[in-house]
Formats: C-alpha cells, sequence, structure tokens
C-alpha cells in the first residue's frame, strides 16, 4: 500500500491531513470510508480465530465456523448464524445508503 511522506510529520498529524481532506469532499466520503472500515472489521476471521483461545468470547464471525465438522454439517444452524451475523451490515448499509450513493456521484464512478 502506498504511502504519502511528509517529511517532519507524524502519524498523528498525517492521519489529521488526510482525514479532512476528506471532510472537505463532503460527509458522504467519511461515511462510505465509514461502512469499508466496518465491513473489514466486521469480516475479519483468521485473526481472532488465532487470537482468541476461548470459545465464550469469540466474536459473531467465528461462532458459525463451530457448526461445521469434520464429518458432519449442522446446515440449518450455520445458515441461522449467517443471517444474525449480517443483519447489522445490512442495517448500517441502509443507514449510511444516502451517503455512500453520493460519495459514488461526487467521484464518477459508473455502474
Amino acid at each position: 500500500m502506498a504511502r504519502i511522506v511528509f517529511i517532519g510529520v507524524g502519524d498523528v498529524e498525517l492521519t489529521r491531513r488526510v482525514l479532512s481532506a476528506l471532510a472537505a469532499a463532503g460527509p458522504a466520503a467519511l461515511a462510505t470510508l465509514t461502512v469499508f472500515t466496518l465491513l473489514g472489521s466486521w469480516n475479519d476471521l483468521v485473526w481472532p480465530l488465532i487470537a482468541i483461545s476461548d470459545e465464550s468470547l469469540y466474536t459473531i464471525q467465528l461462532g458459525p465456523a463451530n457448526f461445521q465438522g469434520t464429518r458432519h454439517t449442522q446446515w440449518s444452524l450455520l445458515m441461522a448464524g449467517n443471517v444474525v451475523a449480517t443483519v447489522p451490515l445490512i442495517i448500517a448499509f441502509v443507514a449510511a445508503q444516502r451517503q455512500f450513493v453520493a460519495t459514488m456521484t461526487f467521484s464518477g464512478l459508473k455502474g
């Protein structure tokens, strides 16, 4: 990933400059960034699987993985868990949909 380097500027100042540039583009850009960050962190499976050893502390994405066994998969529980894990993301997208579409219109993306 490319990184902008400013001589004599620390990470906090660099973050502030990038966020202020996004804010100048409009609140829709920040809303889109928030949605993408939420999706990236929500769908993280590998790191919590490595870092968490206690099953009672598993994230919502690791829960459905317990319904898959070596020889048997509990499909009904797996699909119900996937629906429960997806509903908050759908709610977040519906809440930020107007800003998301405004960002795409502002950036000139077609689709």
